[in-house]
């Protein structure tokens, strides 16, 4: 398990699915880019802590490959907003 430090967030991205529209199916490479982001694991202080998806600034943070999976670990301010439940 990766444990983030004070102000920092551990993330997963969520893959995009193929989608279909008006009969036709539109591939994931010609669909808008959405960087959506699942949060695995916040460091107890962060405001972020109850939040599941998130949308952050391009290029921000580090990847941490753990067992075959891509984490990505950022700060608190490089969220942009988050999806309400």
């Amino acid at each position: 398990m990766i444990i983030p430090t004070s102000g920092r967030l551990v993330l997963q991205k969520i893959k995009q699915e193929e989608t279909i529209q008006k009969g036709s199916l539109i591939l994931p490479s010609s669909q808008p880019k959405q960087d959506r982001y699942r949060v695995v694991c916040a460091a107890g202080d962060s405001k972020h802590c109850g939040v599941h998806i998130v949308y952050i600034d391009r290029y921000k943070g580090v990847e941490i490959i753990k067992d075959g999976e891509t984490y990505l670990v950022i700060e608190d301010q490089d969220i942009i907003a988050y999806e309400a439940e």
